[in-house]
């Protein structure tokens, strides 16, 4: 048995976009790289916009994520659209039987995309992967840094593939 988590994301302003995407493709890679299990994961809205992600981790994989590069220029991208929330911080934590808005998690070409990102994830060696992962959270990082606003241009609000 693995560890249930419910994690809640207050969107950053401009950004709940590029959050959807990202929880949309956080589990499947988490799977890719053997630390979630198949447990299909949840996500839904609060009413003040925001995302709750529950999925279940593979035993001992948390320990594992903090030291994989892959999963720490994810968590770098989430770092750039949204903040952490304690969940008891939700309004609808003082609720008896809290209730959210469901998101859909899965679409064809969502999964689609996610499965050529993990085959061309897959047939680069190592050090190549590594790298790629680092240019991708700098990357990230900066034209994230703000999401939207007067004189920020930008061609897409999330990534390629995900429905969003």
């Amino acid at each position: 048995m693995g560890d249930m988590v419910i994690v809640a994301y207050r969107p950053k302003p401009g950004c709940e976009d590029a959050l959807l995407a990202l929880t949309r493709e956080h589990v499947p890679i988490l799977r890719a790289l053997g630390l979630a299990t198949d447990r299909p994961p949840l996500a839904m809205r609060a009413k003040d916009g925001v995302i709750v992600e529950v999925f279940e981790w593979r035993e001992g994989a948390i320990a594992k994520a903090h030291e994989n590069p892959e999963v720490l220029a994810m968590w770098g991208r989430y770092e750039a659209v949204c903040e952490y929330l304690p969940l008891k911080d939700l309004a609808e934590a003082r609720d008896l039987f809290a209730q959210f808005e469901p998101i859909a998690l899965w679409g064809r070409t969502t999964v689609q995309a996610l499965a050529r990102h993990q085959a061309a994830c897959a047939a680069r060696p190592s050090a190549q992967r590594d790298h790629s992962s680092e240019s991708a959270r700098v990357s990230w990082a900066m034209s994230a840094s703000e999401c939207s606003g007067e004189g920020v241009i930008r061609k897409r609000s999330v990534p390629r593939g995900t429905v969003g």
